[in-house]
This record gives structure tokens, sequence and C-alpha cells, in this order.
């Protein structure tokens, strides 16, 4: 019986022990599919003309990204109970507004029409008014034309237009001492170019083409961390010689996988830091981003976390 109670109070402290979990990865949004014919008329119709793309895509994206303050401004222009009042220019899109134009500083005169001069306020609630019809144009608006609500705006996923990377040399012209600067060439035959996992920051991106180039000359090959050099030993014999460059941009930590130098700068301040060792770091990696918000997961092993350490490192 004193058996069976020591169990059930070990249970009982095993119960309130705090655990960690992963976060389930949430519930998002195709990018709005609308054609660029579409937005690109109504760009020309709202904003000057010498409005820069820099402008209009940042624009673009503030909205993509504040889906649940589209939410808010949108329930406030459908009152639902009595005292509720139809506004159109809620403080939701003024806020963003006011954001937008402070971050443009000296470029808020191209959010205009050719023309056009304003006050403040009314710059403000001009924005506000146009960034509620770009919404619409984006389809980023849970009402219907007769004002059913739909549900909550979901966030957007940015998938469809993240870009395509390519891991190629820094270098574009041979830099070997004894030969020409001459231009690099790409030394893969389309059909034989790996194609690699590759960690940008926290960022996965899949199907990364490697590229070799390669000097006509000399025949140095250039790979994006490393150089293989043709030396000659002797008069009869040569031998390949590997140089890792200081400055590589992204090293290569495992057969199908490379990484950039904020992930591997991270793996090595972590472990000083916090006196961390490989294997504590793969699985708070794995944990926060390997396995978490990502449609195709992706689990680092203990060697490849100490392949970046060293690799940075030296």
């Amino acid at each position: 019986m004193k058996s069976c109670t020591t169990m059930l109070c070990a249970l009982v402290l095993l119960a309130l022990l705090p655990r960690v979990s992963a976060v389930p990865m949430e519930n998002t949004e195709n990018f709005p599919n609308i054609t660029f014919a579409l937005f690109n008329e109504f760009v020309q119709d709202q904003f000057n003309a010498d409005i820069s793309l820099a402008t209009v895509l940042m624009m673009l994206l503030t909205l993509t990204n504040n889906t649940t303050l589209l939410s808010l401004h949108a329930r406030q222009q459908h009152p639902k109970v009595k005292g509720e009042k139809n506004v159109k220019s809620t403080g939701w899109i003024k806020a963003l507004a006011c954001g937008l134009m402070e971050k443009l500083d000296g470029e808020v005169h191209t959010l205009q029409l050719d023309g056009q001069h304003s006050s403040e306020n009314v710059q403000v609630t001009s924005l506000a008014e146009k960034l509620d019809n770009l919404a619409k144009v984006l389809k980023l608006y849970p009402y219907t034309a007769k004002g059913k609500f739909k549900g909550k705006l979901k966030p957007i996923s940015h998938a469809e237009i993240q870009p395509v990377l390519v891991i190629c040399p820094d270098s574009i012209e041979c830099e070997d001492m004894a030969c020409e600067p001459r231009a690099l060439h790409q030394a893969t035959k389309i059909i034989d170019i790996p194609k690699v996992r590759l960690i940008k920051g926290s960022e996965v991106y899949g199907a990364t083409q490697v590229l070799t180039g390669e000097c006509s000359k000399c025949g140095t090959l250039y790979s994006a961390d490393h150089e293989c050099l043709t030396e000659n030993t002797t008069s009869e014999e040569t031998h390949n010689c590997k140089v890792y460059l200081n400055s590589a941009i992204y090293l290569k930590i495992g057969q199908s996988l490379w990484v950039d130098r904020v992930f591997s700068n991270a793996v090595v301040n972590g472990m000083y830091s916090f006196h961390a060792s490989a294997s504590a770091y793969m699985e708070y990696w794995n944990n926060s981003f390997g396995l978490v918000n990502q449609k195709k997961p992706i689990k680092l092993t203990q060697c490849q976390i100490w392949c970046t350490f060293v690799q940075e490192s030296i």
C-alpha cells in the first residue's frame, strides 16, 4: 500500500513538471492570386507615376504580413450590434498608413496622384483608403460583396514568392597569380548539377543548385567555399590542393546540406555564450526551426552542427 502511494505521488509530481512541446504549424492562405494587369492598373490609377518598384512591393508585403489588422479593420466596417457604426477609414488602417509614410519619409509624395497637395492628416486618410481598396483587390478582405462574413483572415504564405537561390563561386574571374584574370565558365553539365538543401538564417530552401566555376586556361576550379588548384610537385608529378575561403558566403556541412554564415555564426556564438554542446544546439535548432513551421521538416545531426562549428571557427 505504501509503495502504491509513493508511485501515485511520483506520477502527480511528473504531471506538474513543465513540459516543452512543439507549436503546431499555423494554417496559412496562399499568396494573393490576381493578374499582374489588374494590380498594375490599380497602381497606375491610385499613385504617382514616379512611384518606385520598391515602394509598391513594400506596400504589397505590408498588407500580406498584417492580415490580423486587416480583419480588425474590416470588422469595424461591418457593424453587427446596436451602437456600432460603419467606419470607412478606421484607426487600424490609419495606423498602418502612418507606418508606411514614416518608412518612406522623403518619398511620400509618390503615394499621391500628380498635382495633389494636402495636409498630413488628409494624406494619412487618403493612403488609408487606398490601402483598404488594395486589400480588397488582393482579396484580403473577410467579407463578401453582400457583407457576409467569411471568417478571420489567416496568415499569408510567402512560399510562392520565395526566391530561387543558387550556390556559386564568389570570384568572377581567375585569381591564380600564375594565370590571367580570365572569366570563369560554369563547369558542371546541366544534368549533373547537384541539388541540395540550403539553410539561410532560419529559412530552409530546397533543391538549391550548386555550381562550380573553371578557368579555361589553368583549370583551377572555383566552388562557393573553396578553390581547387593544381600544383606541380616535381617536373612530372602534380597534385590538387584545396584552399578553403575565409570569405565564403555558404559552407558545406553535409553531403547535401549547405548553410550561410549567419547560421554558422549563430552556432559558434550559441556554443560559446551558453556553453552548449553540439548535441544541445542540434536539439535547440531542430525544435525551434527544423521541425516547426516547415512544410518539409529538416532534422540536423550532431555531426553537422559540429562540422559547422569547426568550419566557422577556423
